[in-house]
């Protein structure tokens, strides 16, 4: 029920095929709840390859001048980041992407495409540097 609902909102919002629509909702649930679609734990270097994808998404949205999908992945991209924190001890350039991804969010929040981007890419710089 709540992933039909998903889906109707994204393609209403977005203007997206809904065969799409389900499957970012099915990944993102799965990649979300630390499992892969067969049913494996994600690894921390698996949350951060979801977390850069949505950060590059980010960074195309907010190049692209659309704040409010720049928002949107950040948030998405977050909850990878935060996800792979727990899988391992104290990691400067994980807390450095999560401070960055924040500022990505506020700034898209704000309508403000440019910073937006900005603080996505240097999430990506970030993740980078945590691989």
């Amino acid at each position: 029920m709540r992933s039909t609902m998903l889906i109707g909102l994204l393609v209403s919002l977005h203007g997206i095929d809904a065969a799409i629509a389900a499957g970012t909702v099915l990944h993102t649930q799965a990649g979300i709840a630390g499992k892969d679609e067969k049913g494996r734990v994600f690894t921390k270097e698996q949350h951060i390859k979801e977390a850069w994808k949505h950060a590059e998404a980010a960074a195309l949205a907010g190049e692209k001048g659309d704040a409010k999908s720049a928002s949107e992945h950040a948030k998405l991209a977050k909850t990878y980041v935060e996800a792979a924190l727990t899988q391992s001890t104290f990691d400067e350039h994980l807390n450095a992407a999560l401070k960055s991804l924040d500022s990505a969010i506020e700034h898209g929040d704000s309508g403000e495409a440019e910073p937006a981007r900005q603080a996505a890419q240097e999430t990506i710089e970030h993740l980078r540097a945590a691989k």
